[in-house]
């Protein structure tokens, strides 16, 4: 039922189409009755002697017409009639397809909107722990079910519900004995789907978690193809994914051998069906319990109702496959969206940050311990530690990707936890150290930060990030189209191009998250002095293992295992024992080898 009503809520704004298909739907099923009607009469009572059965006006017409001798003279009449209401059948069919076609796309955009509008609110954490490749798999193939489902299954099963009870309602008022001789082998096939409905329903599942693993492999290989191929490990890769392949595929025949069970059974049922109403019919006529005409329209009508019924077992199989979509979906829509509310000022921020006793723990592995420092507007705070000592971890719950455990955590004197996450993004800037860019121009990428920015701005936020010339000799310059993740252009240029979205957006906090790491000595001394002429004001956090980096930095921290053990400026941290010396020395060490 709560199904239903998903579907149901997404057919909001073309409701009355999806009234209206299922009218035209109606008048189409009750059009389908007339012909073996017309058959009737004409076998009967036109060719035979039987008196006319049929409705007043019918009756009359006829007798004005001349009778069953006039008919008799022009049998064209019956074809005509025939022709006409299948014309009519036609026209009404014709336009419920396109009716309910309209319905579909509508139910199937609306599905993807809302997903993605949910997907987009889901907190940091959740794509953490989900693949992509899942992700991926859920908001196309899965959707596609759905869609399908609306789009065919679900209008045919309406069809064949009226179809039915049409058919039903004929062949009781043509036969009664025939009509329970036709049913008898209905519950029998009610029983045979509820008994093969779970079968089918946990095969489809098992295909459907097989087909997310080989989607996932898919999207990260294709996306990790250079590491692949720089580590010749392509022999092996293709083993992994035949092993994939090989689960996908048992997954596959073990649905098959399902359905296939299930057919097997339905077909020989039907068959049974058709041929003892044909048995039972023959013995009536021959009793003079029943006539030929009737005979005629009473098989016509129960091969129709068997005929709907069959479609049960077509349309049974889709909508497994849509219901376990449905539930695959609803895993997603399910999942709790991040608060959106908080204060959210409209002044922007001036930069002045404390921590005050911070930890946080992810899962049961506690990441950061009593953290605490405070930070006034316009300082630059330079941040150095060992791979896995918690630097990134402080920047993400800066700007709530997070919430800290315990502690507090304040911009301008408001603890973070009372302001909007839209608010933190807006005025606290984060470039990682692997930036992600879109496969759109360079243009595109930076102005995302700040759309509709004039071109001068992003050409002076290029400049700041030293990367403009780069940019200029590229083939189309701001215009060429970066392939997708950034793979055309380099590791530096890559990192300049994301500080460049982050200078546009001129917030009043920078994070620069090892973000200088795949740039050369030189080129990072460039970007930092200009950002510091760019600065008015801003508050910048430095995180790197270069020494150079973090020298003019108003207060350095040094991180291990998830605590500040030192804290000073480049002159008192290379006077005290300590993490911050070591490398120190490691690295002057390392300049005067390079030089000699």
């Amino acid at each position: 039922m709560e199904k239903l009503r998903f579907l149901w809520a997404l057919t909001r704004g073309r409701r009355w189409m999806f009234l209206f298909a299922l009218a035209l739907l109606f008048t189409s099923s009750y059009l389908a009755m007339i012909a073996p009607q017309v058959t009737r009469v004409f076998i009967d009572s036109v060719i035979g002697a039987k008196p006319f059965d049929a409705p007043p006006f019918i009756l009359s017409w006829i007798e004005g017409a001349g009778g069953a001798e006039f008919l008799r003279a022009n049998l064209w009449i019956g074809a005509a009639v025939i022709v006409g209401v299948g014309l009519l059948y036609a026209a009404f069919q014709y336009f419920f397809k396109v009716m309910s076609g309209e319905v579909s796309e509508f139910i199937g955009k609306n599905t993807r909107d809302r997903l993605y509008a949910h997907l987009v609110r889901l907190p940091y954490d959740y794509f953490a722990r989900t693949p992509s490749g899942d992700i991926l798999q859920r908001c196309s193939s899965d959707i596609g079910a759905i869609q399908g489902l609306l789009s065919d299954d679900l209008m045919s099963i309406l069809s064949a519900v009226i179809m039915i009870a049409l058919n039903a309602y004929m062949m009781i008022t043509t036969d009664r004995f025939l009509t329970i001789v036709a049913l008898s082998l209905v519950p029998v096939m009610i029983l045979l789907n509820v008994a093969v409905k779970g079968k089918m329903s946990r095969a489809f599942e098992a295909r459907g978690g097989r087909d997310d693993d080989l989607a996932g492999f898919m999207h990260q290989h294709v996306q990790g193809i250079r590491v692949v191929k720089a580590f010749g490990r392509q022999a092996h890769e293709r083993l992994r994914f035949g092993a994939l392949s090989r689960r996908a595929g048992d997954a596959v025949r073990d649905s098959e051998y399902a359905q296939a069970y299930y057919w097997s059974f339905w077909l020989t049922l039907f068959l049974m069906q058709t041929a003892m109403v044909i048995v039972f019919g023959i013995f009536r006529v021959s009793a003079g319990a029943s006539t030929v005409g009737t005979m005629v329209a009473f098989v016509t009508y129960a091969e129709s109702l068997l005929r709907q019924l069959s479609y049960f077992g077509y349309m049974m199989i889709s909508i497994t496959m849509a219901q376990v979509a449905l539930k695959r979906l609803d895993d997603i829509l399910g999942e709790p969206v991040e608060d959106a509310g908080g204060e959210s000022p409209d002044a922007p921020a001036k930069g002045a940050i404390e921590f005050r006793g911070v930890g946080f723990a992810y899962g049961e592995k506690q990441i950061l311990e009593d953290i605490t420092f405070s930070i006034e507007p316009g300082q630059t705070v330079g941040i150095l530690g060992k791979a896995g000592s918690g630097k990134s971890t402080l920047m993400q719950l800066l700007i709530r990707l997070y919430d800290y455990g315990s502690g507090s955590i304040t911009l301008d004197g408001r603890e973070i936890r009372g302001l909007s996450r839209d608010y933190l993004r807006r005025n606290i800037g984060i470039v990682t150290q692997d930036p992600f860019l879109f496969s759109r121009t360079v243009n595109e990428n930076i102005t995302m930060a700040a759309p509709g920015a004039p071109a001068g701005e992003v050409e002076a936020a290029a400049c700041v990030a030293c990367v403009d010339r780069d940019i200029r000799e590229f083939k189309e310059g701001y215009e060429t189209v970066l392939g997708e993740r950034g793979t055309t252009v380099s590791g530096g240029q890559r990192q300049r191009i994301a500080i460049a979205q982050a200078v546009i957006r001129g917030c009043p906090v920078l994070a620069l998250d090892d973000s200088l790491s795949a740039v050369d000595a030189e080129t990072d001394r460039r970007i930092r002095a200009e950002l510091q002429r760019d600065a008015k004001g801003r508050t910048v956090f430095l995180i790197s293992h270069r020494i150079d980096t973090l020298r003019a930095a108003d207060l350095i921290l040094v991180m291990e295992g998830g605590r500040i053990t030192q804290r000073g400026d480049h002159e008192a941290l290379s006077n005290q024992d300590g993490l911050y010396r070591r490398i120190a020395e490691i690295q002057q060490a390392a300049g005067r080898e390079a030089t000699a």
